[in-house]
């Protein structure tokens, strides 16, 4: 395989056929479609693509929650986020700067009604 790949061939159906049944061991897998070289299909063993997003998404979160930054994982506290981040600036607060532009705006409506009101700024 890769030499043919390397010489820019085709590569033979007896390599692509052996590759793709190893390929299979794993949970999720791209195969070669014989006869066309290396064009790439995706392959999953589950058929309904919504459960296998699901997957994708849980094992993703299998991986932010458990790996080496499991302990810089902070849920957003925007008001309505159900996110998640790795806080890698230190300063970081939200997700996003949506959430973060959320936050302060809604502060900044907070304060300037408090002030129309007679009130502290709170």
């Amino acid at each position: 395989m890769g030499e043919a790949r390397a010489r820019q061939r085709i590569p033979e159906i007896r390599d692509v056929q052996t590759v793709n049944a190893a390929a299979r061991l794993a949970a999720r897998w791209e195969e070669l479609d014989a006869g066309s070289g290396f064009a790439v299909v995706p392959r999953w063993p589950e058929p309904d693509p919504l459960l296998v997003a699901l997957g994708e998404v849980a094992a993703q979160g299998i991986r932010l929650f458990t790996g080496e930054d499991w302990e810089k994982v902070r849920a957003c506290p925007a008001p309505g986020c159900v996110l998640y981040f790795v806080k890698s600036p230190v300063r970081r607060e939200w997700c996003t700067t949506a959430c973060g532009n959320r936050v302060r705006v809604a502060r900044h409506s907070r304060r300037a009604r408090s002030r129309e009101c007679g009130g502290d700024d709170a």
